[in-house]
């Protein structure tokens, strides 16, 4: 596989790699994101009902990501990302990831609507509502 993307070109490698490291900073940020959830029991950005299916999902993308990184140099023998690469892919594929969560659970939560007549500001609002939901609520008691 290596051989038949070198001969297309060092340009091709390096995008190869560059969309493998981003994708996995992808997966292993949502696994940190829910783990983060699950332990602050912001009900709102969770994926899952119950804490211990976030748990297991963190596990899950957050180990197996790490082990393709502690690995990378056996998996990717040719070609690297420089440091300054790293850091803006880095940055981007964590902000896709935060923005992929408050999509994906809202979508997956819409009922979770929070307490009535009390808003809550910040990410406690999270706690009982939707990251939609909890938008509405602050924008339209501000009328």
């Amino acid at each position: 596989m290596i051989d038949i993307l070198w001969t297309l070109g060092p340009e091709t490698m390096m995008l190869t790699l560059a969309v493998k490291y981003s994708c996995l900073v992808f997966i292993g940020v949502l696994g940190v994101l829910q783990a983060a959830a699950a332990y602050n029991g912001l009900q709102g950005l969770l994926f899952f009902k119950h804490k211990r299916s976030a748990y297991l999902w963190t596990l899950f993308t957050t180990g197996s990501t790490l082990g393709v990184f502690f690995t990378w140099n056996y998996h990717s023998p040719t070609g690297i990302i420089e440091g300054s690469q790293q850091a803006w892919m880095f940055t981007l594929s964590a902000f896709g990831s935060l923005l992929f969560t408050l999509a994906v659970s809202s979508l997956l939560k819409y009922r979770l609507r929070g307490p009535n007549g009390n808003f809550v500001r910040g990410l406690e609002a999270l706690n009982h509502s939707n990251f939609v939901n909890a938008l509405r609520a602050r924008y339209e008691g501000k009328k």
